[in-house]
C-alpha cells in the first residue's frame, strides 16, 4: 500500500511523481501506464498478487525500497496490548481514549504503566521503581507552565527515573531547595492541584501514546532516551537527552 509519508500522483506532463517529507519531489521516468498499474494495486484495500510483467515488478520494488510503498498498513502488536493508566486527570482520560481507539486495553496491574501525575511525586516514583525494577513505565507530571513527559523507562534499555532525578539534582544550583520542594509537593499541605486544559492534555497524551504504541509494536520509540517538556502557553516542545547515571553515582 501507499506509505503515509508520501504522495504518488501523475504530473501534467503525464509522468508520475512521488513527493515526500521536507517538500521533496521525484519524477519517475518510466512507462506511465505501468507506474499507474503499480499505484492502482497499492491503492486497493486488498491488493492481489497476480502475475505481473518484469517492468511492473522492478518499478514496484524500487518504490518499496524508497519507502513510497509499504507492505504493512498497521503494524501488529509484538507485545500484549494492555497497559495500566495511573491518574485521574485530563491527561489520563485522553490516554485512555487514545488507547481504546488503538485497540489497547487498560487494566490495573498490567505489565506496562503510564503514570499521569499532577505535581511531581518524587518519593512515590522512587519507591515504585525500587519495588518493580523490571517494569516498563512512562512518566508524566506537571511543572509550572509545562507538562513534562518521560523518560520512557524500559529496564535494560533506556534511562530510569532515578537517572533523570540524579542528573537534575547534579545540575541544580540549589539541590537542597529542590529536594525540599519535591517533599512539599507530596505532603498534601495546602497544595492546589495543577490547572489543566483539554488542549495541552490531549497533546501530552498523544505524545505518551505514540511512544507506547511504538513499544508495543516493536518499532522505534519517538522519544527514546529523552524527556519532553510541553510548554503550555506556546504549545512548543523541548527535548532533553537523558543519560544513565554511572553506577557509583549517589542519588539521595
Amino acid at each position: 500500500m501507499l506509505s503515509q509519508n508520501h504522495h504518488l500522483y501523475r504530473g501534467r506532463d503525464g509522468l508520475w511523481i512521488y513527493s515526500g517529507p521536507q517538500d521533496s519531489f521525484t519524477k519517475i521516468h518510466a512507462d506511465p501506464e505501468i507506474v499507474g498499474a503499480v499505484a492502482a494495486k497499492h491503492r486497493a484495500q486488498n491488493p492481489e498478487d497476480s502475475a505481473q510483467s518484469t517492468s511492473f515488478l522492478e518499478i514496484e520494488q524500487q518504490l518499496l525500497s524508497r519507502g513510497v510503498l509499504t507492505t504493512r498498513s498497521n503494524p501488529s502488536f509484538q507485545r500484549e496490548p494492555v497497559i495500566e493508566v495511573v491518574g485521574d486527570g485530563l491527561v489520563a482520560e485522553w490516554v485512555k481514549r487514545i488507547a481504546e481507539s488503538s485497540g489497547i486495553a487498560y487494566q490495573q496491574g498490567a505489565a506496562l504503566t503510564i503514570d499521569c501525575a499532577g505535581w511531581l511525586p518524587d518519593q512515590r516514583w522512587r519507591a515504585e521503581e525500587e519495588s518493580k525494577p523490571q517494569q516498563p513505565k512512562h512518566y508524566c507530571h506537571y511543572e509550572p507552565g509545562s507538562i513534562v513527559l518521560g523518560p520512557f523507562s524500559i529496564p535494560g534499555r533506556t534511562p530510569q527515573y532515578r537517572d533523570l532525578r540524579g542528573r537534575r539534582l547534579a545540575a541544580a544550583a540549589q539541590p537542597e531547595q529542590m529536594r525540599e520542594l519535591w517533599g512539599y509537593l507530596e505532603s498534601g499541605t495546602e497544595i492546589l492541584p495543577p490547572v489543566e486544559d483539554e488542549a495541552s492534555a490531549a497533546l501530552a497524551a498523544g505524545l505518551l501514546m505514540a511512544d507506547v504504541l511504538a513499544y508495543l509494536r516493536g518499532t522505534p520509540i519517538p522519544s527514546e532516551n529523552h524527556q519532553l517538556v510541553l510548554h503550555r502557553e506556546t504549545s512548543t516542545l523541548t527535548r532533553h537527552y537523558v543519560l544513565p547515571l554511572p553506577s557509583v553515582a549517589v542519588n539521595g
